[in-house]
């Protein structure tokens, strides 16, 4: 079990640190999965907004991965998951289903930390 759990949780992590950094540096690609009502508000613009995001992805990946707090970081890394995944099935399906797959493999996370 040691072995999925390090699989996922470093899978995961890539995924978010990886995204999380592209988005604060170029956050400009991104937008194609912000819908207009999301981009309009102020205070921050798009591109603060998805920095912001990007902030919280390289922030939850790095605590997924560090393993600190196990629990507690495959349910936050789950509970962010669950809310960008309506954004990218608005993105397009197959980024949708992408990201569903992670979903899933967080709750495996989940089932094999609560097995031990």
């Amino acid at each position: 079990m040691d072995a999925a759990e390090w699989f996922i949780r470093i899978g995961t992590s890539l995924v978010m640190l990886s995204f999380g950094t592209h988005q604060l540096w170029r956050p400009e690609p991104w937008f194609e999965y912000m819908p207009e009502w999301l981009m309009r508000p102020k205070p921050l613009s798009p591109a603060g907004k998805m920095r912001l995001h990007g902030a919280g992805n390289v922030l939850l990946g790095l605590l997924l991965v560090s393993a600190v707090l196990p629990r507690a970081g495959a349910w936050l890394a789950l509970v962010w998951w669950l809310s960008i995944l309506p954004f990218a099935f608005y993105g397009g399906w197959k980024t949708g289903l992408r990201d569903l797959a992670v979903v899933f493999g967080l709750l495996a996370l989940i089932a094999l930390l609560y097995a031990r």
